[in-house]
């Protein structure tokens, strides 16, 4: 019951089936805990509006919280169009192929990465209204992946520095130890 939980990126979206203030809010409920979301939109419209909703005193006092914490848990999202950000249609599909043709493999946050694991140099990370990699970096941060799809992107993240744990699916993690295997 002591515990807080926070959204790490913007919790606001057009969408029901993606909300990040669901998920804090019902994590925050289950175990009596405190939850704390970004009353921003995932993505802003421009990079003005982003400095806009990260000067907001609410946003800014939450962001503050975000970077404290012991532990983080963030997912990893493919660039395909299959992917959620697609089919929920919260990036076009001219912005999917310009970040793939900066070499963009994946993103977690909304903050979109390369094959090493860098944050590409795309408007859509100047944009988003997330903590990031580096951030990540400074705590405990568990990635979540499930399917073959998210295999590229899942061993880019990987070598970001970022993360410290995997949570995967069986199939999955084979792949993935095979694939480190053949490296060597």
């Amino acid at each position: 019951p002591k515990a807080k939980f926070f959204s790490l990126m913007g919790s606001l979206s057009s969408n029901s089936s993606f909300s990040p203030f669901e998920v804090v809010h019902a994590i925050a409920q289950a175990t009596g805990a405190e939850g704390y979301f970004l009353p921003a939109p995932f993505i802003a419209d421009s990079e003005s509006d982003r400095d806009v909703f990260l000067s907001q005193r609410v946003v800014l006092e939450t962001m503050e919280l975000a970077k404290r914490a012991d532990l983080a848990f963030v997912s990893v999202g493919e660039l395909t169009e299959t992917s959620l950000l697609r089919t929920q249609k919260m990036i076009s599909e001219e912005e999917i192929a310009s970040l793939r043709d900066l070499g963009a493999v994946g993103d977690t946050n909304g903050i979109f990465f390369d094959q090493n694991g860098k944050t590409v140099d795309h408007d859509l990370n100047r944009r988003s209204v997330a903590i990031g990699l580096t951030l990540l970096a400074r705590t405990k941060t568990v990635a979540l992946s499930a399917g073959h799809r998210k295999l590229s992107a899942t061993q880019a993240i990987l070598r970001s520095g970022a993360i410290k744990g995997l949570i995967i699916d069986g199939d999955s993690a084979v792949h993935l130890y095979q694939s480190i295997q053949k490296r060597k």
